[in-house]
């Protein structure tokens, strides 16, 4: 991975208006639902697969998946076996770190 290397979102109006993402951009979205994440993760999602980059889900709410298909893509699942909802980690954190490296993180 390089640092800086422009990278699309998968949305091409946004893509235009932020001049692309630079691999090691933090972005954060302030959201009143779900569904409007939803609606910038999926094409962002779709762009990596298609563009070969890696990603990493980390799944820290209660609420239902933002991913449907998360074939390819490690899950870590980071909420306490107490919670409503108990759904075991597919990789551990020594792994995560791992796949981490040089990945995209979907939370």
């Amino acid at each position: 991975m390089k640092y800086h290397e422009r990278v699309s979102t998968g949305m091409t109006g946004f893509d235009k208006c932020v001049d692309m993402l630079r691999m090691g951009d933090n972005v954060v979205w302030q959201i009143d639902k779900m569904e409007d994440y939803i609606r910038v993760v999926e094409p962002y999602v779709a762009q990596a697969k298609k563009d070969g980059r890696k990603l990493v889900y980390m799944r820290f709410g209660l609420h239902p998946p933002v991913l449907k298909d998360t074939t390819g893509i490690p899950l870590c699942v980071c909420f306490s076996s107490g919670s409503a909802v108990s759904l075991p980690p597919r990789i551990t954190l020594l792994k995560l770190k791992f796949a981490m490296n040089n990945a995209s993180l979907i939370q």
